[in-house]
């Protein structure tokens, strides 16, 4: 799979529409190795930021999980790849609210397939829950606040969250409940 980039500059949205893809599928795209971590998961139930380094090339890219991705700071375009044997099927996520202060239950969901989810078409499925409050590709800035009612605004009034769900996004979620596609 792969996905063309804009500008490569900065924080984006990741998720692998791949089973048992890992981290080591960037490596060729960004410094895995850098002093300071650019590959990130968020983690709802932590008590301080949702946002950890996750920058080991074993680790697993766990489907419908979405990851923060920085490709440095150099504002070209580029084209970034990652292989393996595609998700088929449906595919669940529990989404979790521990309620903390800077976490507020928002959890990083991916979409798990390499092409986009159209949640209109004829004999689709639509998801069980979602609230998103971000779609776009590039990620906000890293912050240890909760995200806030602007970027939900600014997502819902886009209209995505009702068509479709484009291929390799992530959305930020809020739920007790689990989000199946």
């Amino acid at each position: 799979m792969q996905r063309y980039l804009p500008t490569k500059f900065g924080y984006r949205y990741f998720s692998s529409p791949f089973i048992a893809a890992t981290v080591s599928e960037f490596a060729d795209d960004m410094n895995l190795a850098s002093s300071f971590p650019l590959f990130y998961r968020y983690m709802e139930s932590r008590t301080s930021s949702g946002w950890v380094a996750y920058n080991t090339g074993t680790a697993l890219l766990n489907p419908m999980e979405g990851y923060s991705v920085n490709f440095g700071s150099v504002d070209l375009p580029g084209t970034v790849d990652v292989t393996g044997v595609v998700n088929n099927g449906a595919v669940n996520v529990t989404l979790q609210n521990h309620n903390h202060q800077f976490t507020k239950g928002f959890n990083l969901a991916g979409n798990p397939y390499p092409s986009p989810v159209n949640w209109n078409a004829a004999g689709g499925q639509r998801p069980i829950l979602t609230t998103p409050s971000t779609s776009s590709g590039q990620a906000p800035p890293m912050s240890t606040a909760a995200p806030t009612a602007a970027m939900s605004t600014a997502y819902q009034a886009t209209g995505l969250q009702t068509t479709s769900f484009p291929r390799c996004r992530v959305s930020l979620c809020t739920s007790q409940t689990a989000l199946i596609l």
